[in-house]
């Protein structure tokens, strides 16, 4: 069984995905980490077989589970893939950890705001859960499985909620809005569904700051969301502040519906109140770094 070779290795699952490539992005550079990622092509997690091999080969000091089924639409249509990823891929983890008995590896087990789905206007972590599909079911699954291998076994296993995502992984609604409005289009946007956007880089910074600390966090659950000052914003109002940093048309910005544009059910509001002990993140700060390290 091979050694750790520094104090920072880091395997990464689902480094295709979203997430993923934001922690993949820093494999190589001079930054003292030493990030193992594994997409799914190459490490499928409902495998255990595949996991525990890539466990016992690289020993890491964490384990960051990316890994995740996340059209909506599609767990609808396909549950069984969706659990089988979101709850038994993550229990598998978890659980070859705990068969390896790495009780010093940290497990950053990523999770959303998507299994709250009740009429709160911000959720604190130890909320009960309120999924209202199949896609915030399986999330809610995961962190569940995770938490109950991680009992009385590991006080490193953690749960790190986030709302909607973005980034440079790839073009999610935000860059969609940049794309819309360059081109003088119209664009619709939904005004009654409230979350807030989190940049990807944002995640990672937070990750790396939990793994990095040397004693056990006492908190298992941490979210990242909106500051006791700010509420829930909706995909309008992001469009509004899009438009609004780089100076583009605000008037070509419609209301419409998530009633009208989605056939599987949605909650109306998933916003996370941002975890006390986590550095405070302005979710309009980290929009406008965005676009200006991308579209200026």
């Amino acid at each position: 069984m091979t050694t750790r070779k520094t104090n920072n290795k880091i395997v990464v699952f689902g480094s295709n995905g979203l997430l993923g490539k934001e922690f993949a992005s820093l494999s190589g550079k001079p930054n003292g980490l030493e990030i193992i990622a594994y997409s799914k092509e190459s490490a499928d997690i409902t495998d255990k077989t595949v996991v525990t091999k890539i466990i016992s080969e690289n020993r890491p000091n964490a384990v960051v589970n990316c890994a995740v089924v996340v059209n909506v639409d599609f767990c609808e249509k396909n549950p069984l893939t969706a659990w089988n990823v979101n709850t038994i891929g993550a229990g598998i983890i978890a659980e070859v950890i705990k068969e390896s008995n790495l009780t010093d590896t940290k497990l950053i087990q990523i999770s959303t705001s998507d299994i709250f789905g009740g009429s709160k206007k911000k959720y604190v972590e130890n909320d009960l859960p309120t999924p209202v599909n199949v896609y915030g079911w399986s999330k809610c699954g995961g962190e569940q499985i995770v938490q109950q291998i991680g009992k009385n076994f590991s006080e490193n296993f953690y749960i790190l909620r986030a709302g909607w995502l973005y980034g440079d992984g790839r073009d999610t609604f935000i860059d969609m809005v940049v794309k819309t409005l360059k081109q003088n289009q119209l664009l619709e946007a939904i005004n009654d569904q409230f979350n807030i956007p989190v940049w990807t880089k944002d995640i990672v910074n937070v990750a790396l700051k939990l793994i990095s600390e040397k004693k056990p966090n006492t908190t298992k659950i941490y979210q990242i969301g909106a500051s006791k000052k700010e509420q829930g914003v909706t995909k309008y109002d992001i469009a509004k502040e899009v438009a609004k940093i780089l100076k583009l048309d605000t008037s070509l910005i419609k209301k419409c519906s998530f009633k009208k544009t989605h056939s599987v059910k949605r909650p109306t509001c998933t916003v996370l109140a941002h975890s006390d002990n986590l550095e405070t993140i302005s979710w309009k700060k980290s929009l406008e770094n965005y676009l200006l390290s991308r579209y200026k």
